[in-house]
């Protein structure tokens, strides 16, 4: 009886270290990732930022702890927009977009938000809420450019032939 004891102890400890082990390399990849991670609690009061967040937005993880993710709202999103969002949560379900937030010196900028409830095993309910976000106001420049040439003559910044023979047919 003693060893089985001390055999299943020596299970348990294998498994435990494992489950450290995992632990520890899935913090390593979120603590070194180049997405903004934010966890927050059923209402979306942030517990935890990583240190892409920082970098993205200029907020200090304990300057956002404890504060609902609303702060990064820029104010020109939609509040439909975000009702969507928070209806799809509250759902369930994962919400995948765009949003055009504002970073801590009010700079604004454009990120692909993905944002997943994590429910409790027991009950079932929503405990937490895991965004995913990635920096893509370089890209929103790039293309705004491109639609610009596309349209207009880059010297006079008229509207080009293109533009009039879309407006006024050829």
């Amino acid at each position: 009886v003693f060893e089985h004891m001390r055999e299943s102890l020596v299970a348990t400890k294998r498994e435990h270290e494992a489950t450290l082990q995992e632990m520890h390399k899935f913090n390593v990849a979120i603590e070194n990732s180049v997405s903004s991670v934010i966890i927050t609690d059923e209402r979306g009061i942030i517990e935890y930022t990583n240190p892409q967040f920082s970098q993205t937005t200029g907020y200090r993880p304990e300057e956002v702890r404890g504060l609902h993710v609303s702060i990064l709202k820029s104010g020109y999103t939609p509040s439909e927009h975000y009702q969507d969002l928070w209806a799809t949560l509250r759902t369930g379900h994962a919400w995948k977009g765009e949003l055009l937030n504002r970073r801590k010196e009010g700079e604004l900028y454009w990120e692909t938000v993905t944002i997943s409830p994590v429910r409790d095993d027991e009950s079932g309910r929503i405990i937490h809420y895991i965004s995913i976000q990635h920096d893509i106001s370089d890209r929103k420049r790039v293309e705004a450019r491109l639609d610009f040439v596309s349209s207009y003559d880059a010297l006079t910044r008229l509207p080009n032939r293109a533009l009039l023979n879309l407006r006024f047919g050829d």
